[in-house]
């Protein structure tokens, strides 16, 4: 004895599964299932922005860098603001914030530009050596550690 919610479907014997599925789904209205997105167009910016961190942390293990002939160096700071210091997805004050670094943090860096570092430890991000206003942000600490 089976008791079924399915409606009944006469399936000729030309048909395959697949059809019957689709028959029986446009008669009871209801749409089919559409697949997730797949795109990466479509993904969040913090998710492209973990994506490009994931990539940027296995050059970094491997000893690359993403600047071409230069090996990843990697140093120390320390957050000397007691407010802590912002951590951005670029090297720009227009980017959007990723973080929030802690006042009196140390932290681990792989790269310099144009007075911001790029922290690699404990969270990924771009961080302003000095504010706007010239009072610092960070303190380079003593030895650099080779990658």
């Amino acid at each position: 004895r089976t008791h079924t919610n399915a409606p009944q479907v006469d399936v000729p014997p030309q048909e395959n599964a697949a059809a019957a599925l689709m028959r029986s789904l446009a008669r009871r209205r209801t749409p089919a299932p559409s697949p997730p997105p797949t795109s990466a167009s479509i993904m969040p910016a913090v998710t492209q922005w973990e994506a490009v961190e994931e990539e940027r942390r296995r050059e970094i293990m491997a000893g690359k860098s993403l600047v071409s002939g230069v090996s990843s160096q990697k140093t120390r700071w320390k957050v000397v603001n007691q407010k802590g210091s912002d951590l951005r997805m670029e090297p720009e004050n227009a980017s959007e914030k990723v973080g929030q670094l802690k006042g009196f943090q140390v932290i681990t860096a792989d790269e310099e530009r144009d007075g911001w570092v790029h922290v690699c430890a404990p969270m990924f991000g771009w961080a302003q050596i000095k504010c706007n206003g010239g009072t610092a942000n960070l303190m380079k600490m003593g030895k650099q550690l080779l990658g």
